[in-house]
């Protein structure tokens, strides 16, 4: 008997081989995070087409259209895929632009491929009940249950989140080892800020970080100033900007890196030391060493976001992401009240930097509240739009510019509050922002 239509999806079959077709490197490893492989497909073209991709995948060779053509000739299968095969690879190639939504298109297959041996194993277990008995009614109850375990055990096994005992605390022994071999004692990345990484120990790879600010504190500025230091001392990092395009990112941190003002950066209007010390700032001692990848697209979904953090971690060994900022991505469903999709984005990201094996870091507004406080001091309940922030972030840091200080002063003290670290202590650390260069600095000297 064939499976219903709802168990055979087609469509999101042939935008998963398209996926991988076209972004290999991205899409194979993302999509076997869901499916199980090849035979979680139903329809026999596009499950040759994601194994022969994959194929081509573990043995680091390229997998486009006409590679995967050539095996497929090679191999004596091309005919499978109809009289024109060539053209109809190319077709599934143009059809799906990119490999962004391959967690998607993987989940709708995984589901379907599970539901269909279900499906199966229903119909099996159905005709052994109505055939003429062979044996007793617990031995058919047995056989039954056995078939039914076994689905269970086989979606089960495609996860390797099952971890024995002995092998975990071998695994975070090793760890510790490693940490007490560290005289700087931090578990994680570093954040660049002495005392910050005293009190919450670094960045730990799987975290979802939110810092929280009213607008003009300086988010920005504090985000390209931990990004920049951790390229420089810790390895590649990976910047989504939806606020700003990346000429404007790239001003910031020449201002930051070479001490100069940005409004002469923005204006031009530069003497001969300021292009000295600009043009310091590109070369081996200043940034040029650093690896700092910039995605500026203003308008993208968390899965987007997540498919392009897969790739730098995978092709550049990315070891920590950030999204500037939280409230304008675009939300995955659109008919959800904006509390919800909030919510949505931030569980998310959190599941994005634990598959990654990365830190997920994300400014995110306060509401108007604050202002309205004698101290003005944020609170976990300040962050805007959904409660859902709190619960999903590991760690919350929320910057705040303590009252008294003159509006016009080029040196701000200001105070990043811990509000929340789920792996160790709260509390505060004071920081020195320099205004004109968009800087922060780890003293607050003459603030």
């Amino acid at each position: 008997m064939m499976p219903p239509e709802h168990l055979r999806p087609e469509n999101a079959e042939r935008q998963l081989a398209g996926a991988v077709l076209r972004d290999p490197d991205l899409a194979v490893d993302a999509a076997l995070r869901h499916i199980g492989g090849a035979d979680d497909f139903y329809h026999h073209t596009y499950r040759l087409v994601f194994a022969t991709c994959q194929d081509l995948h573990n043995r680091a060779q390229p997998g486009g259209p006409q590679d995967v053509y050539e095996v497929l000739v090679r191999r004596g299968q091309a005919a499978d895929l109809g009289p024109h095969p060539g053209l109809w690879l190319s077709d599934l190639f143009t059809e799906v632009p990119s490999g962004a939504n391959v967690d998607y298109y993987a989940l709708q297959v995984r589901e379907a491929a599970l539901r269909r041996r279900l499906w199966h194993a229903a119909q099996v277990i159905l005709r052994d009940t109505e055939a003429p008995p062979v044996g007793n009614a617990e031995e058919a109850l047995a056989q039954a249950s056995g078939r039914i375990q076994d689905l269970l055990e086989a979606a089960a096994g495609r996860s390797s989140s099952v971890v024995p005992l002995n092998d975990l605390l071998h695994e975070t022994l090793a760890e510790v080892e490693a940490r007490h071999a560290d005289p700087t004692g931090r578990i994680g990345v570093s954040s660049g800020f002495d005392l910050l990484d005293a009190l919450i120990g670094g960045f730990r790879p799987g975290q979802l970080i939110v810092v929280g600010a009213r607008p003009a504190v300086g988010k920005t500025a504090w985000l390209l100033a931990m990004l920049s230091a951790i390229a420089r001392s810790t390895g590649p990092t990976f910047l989504a900007s939806l606020e700003m395009p990346r000429q404007e990112i790239g001003e910031r941190l020449l201002a930051m890196g070479a001490s100069v003002r940005l409004n002469r950066i923005r204006s031009g209007r530069l003497d001969r030391d300021d292009v000295t010390k600009l043009a310091a700032v590109t070369g081996t001692t200043g940034y040029g060493g650093a690896e700092l990848f910039v995605d500026d697209r203003p308008s993208i979904t968390t899965a987007q976001f997540g498919a392009t953090v897969r790739t730098m971690v995978r092709r550049h060994g990315v070891k920590l992401a950030a999204l500037d900022y939280l409230q304008l991505l675009q939300p995955a469903d659109r008919r959800a009240n904006r509390v919800q999709q909030v919510g949505q984005d931030s569980r998310d990201l959190k599941l994005i930097a634990r598959q990654c094996g990365i830190p997920i870091l994300t400014p995110c507004q306060l509401n108007r509240a604050i202002e309205g406080r004698p101290d003005g001091a944020p609170r976990l309940s300040d962050l805007r739009e959904s409660g859902a922030i709190e619960q999903d972030a590991d760690t919350v840091i929320m910057l705040h510019v303590p009252p008294g200080q003159d509006d016009d002063a080029e040196l701000l003290r200001v105070e990043a509050h811990v509000r929340k670290n789920r792996h160790g202590a709260t509390g505060k650390v004071t920081l020195a922002y320099r205004r004109p260069v968009v800087r922060f600095e780890n003293a607050a000297v003459g603030c």
